[in-house]
């Protein structure tokens, strides 16, 4: 894929008028999606693994929801009118 396609294709999407709210929220399905996946690999460990293992996949979860927080917070933000002084 060249670079004046992806172009092209930014244009249609963003003259299309692509639901903002349609897509933060697969953004935030995704996130959702992954820390249900870390959390299935975390309860996979082998017993022989680093505490270390552990320790960063619940940083990795924390981060995530971080993440999701951050989707949400600027979603209501874009959805809410601006304010005029």
């Amino acid at each position: 894929m060249s670079a004046a396609d992806v172009e092209r294709i930014a244009r249609t999407a963003y003259s299309s008028g692509l639901d903002t709210a349609l897509q933060f929220d697969g953004a935030a399905n995704m996130i959702a999606l992954a820390i249900e996946d870390v959390e299935k690999a975390q309860e996979q460990l082998p017993p022989d693994s680093s505490m270390w293992d552990a320790v960063d996949l619940v940083r990795v979860t924390r981060h995530l929801r971080a993440a999701a927080r951050l989707v949400d917070s600027v979603a209501d933000r874009i959805g809410t009118p601006a304010v005029t002084r």
